[in-house]
């Protein structure tokens, strides 16, 4: 992989993180012991931000071996920063930082369908591949498994996201975030994403308490939507992506997301 193209991935999966982090969907609970949403082991920022940087080795060795069985590559994001972690903490989980789950990251390209099959033999749980039980040995574990390829967000982001627990010798855990990413999409991503900003500042013309939005701002956010969807199906038309889509309902109109007076917000996708 040339610097040109390691460069203009990079530069996407910033994007894609961005985004991806506004995605409300169903979560896949893995172990069978845990109860409710997948939680670090403490809230302690001070601890949480130590083990995240502790982490950071065995995300590397966990995913450069999944790369390794993918003919790809793995790329571990820089650190989040302090703001920006505080931030979601407060906004997303009420100050709770148990929740933040993504301190430590990384992402692994793909650019065919083949190996996004292969990856979701791979990672998915309910599969049973050789591969987590061999990791699973040595304390690794998949605490979320997101599979958007198959059910693509309503603005039509697509990739594979998993939580992953990696443990310390002393019997601690942290947990991590991985993904995968077609580059075709990496590349809709850099052109939608003026649009999807927009969307955020239409944030801050929501009542934080009643979190309603009027008719006008409603509209406008929806057919920003619809923008950023359009250009992210048609980057997976190209690439044959949507073979992988598996509610084919996906492809049909978006009926649901018509503004109302007052319509609560709820920013999916």
């Amino acid at each position: 992989m040339n610097d040109l193209l390691e460069l203009r991935i990079s530069y996407a999966v910033s994007i894609w993180r961005t985004e991806i982090g506004h995605v409300l969907s169903l979560k896949h609970i893995i172990r069978e012991a845990a109860k409710g949403p997948v939680e670090q082991p403490t809230a302690s920022p001070d601890a949480l931000i130590n083990q995240s940087f502790q982490a950071r080795s065995g995300l590397v060795k966990f995913s450069s071996a999944l790369a390794n069985e993918i003919d790809s590559i793995f790329d571990l994001a820089a650190p989040k920063t302090l703001q920006r972690f505080f931030e979601k903490a407060a906004k997303k989980y009420d100050g709770n930082c148990a929740r933040v789950l993504d301190l430590t990251r990384g992402s692994i390209p793909v650019d065919s369908v083949e190996q996004i099959e292969a990856v979701d033999r791979i990672l998915d749980p309910q599969k049973n591949s050789e591969f987590l039980a061999n990791w699973a040995k040595k304390g690794y574990f998949v605490r979320e498994y997101e599979n958007f390829f198959a059910a693509p967000t309503r603005a039509g982001l697509r990739g594979i996201v998993i939580k992953l627990e990696v443990p310390f010798s002393n019997g601690n855990f942290h947990i991590c975030e991985l993904q995968i990413q077609h580059v075709a999409m990496l590349d809709a991503l850099a052109k939608s994403h003026p649009f999807f900003e927009e969307q955020r500042h239409l944030i801050d013309e929501i009542d934080p308490d009643s979190k309603e939005i009027n008719t006008a701002t409603a509209a406008k956010y929806v057919n920003l939507r619809e923008t950023r969807k359009q250009i992210h199906d048609d980057a997976a038309q190209a690439a044959d992506l949507n073979l992988l889509v598996k509610n084919r309902a996906y492809f049909a109109e978006d009926t649901t997301a018509k503004p109302a007076p007052a319509q609560k917000f709820d920013m999916v996708g």
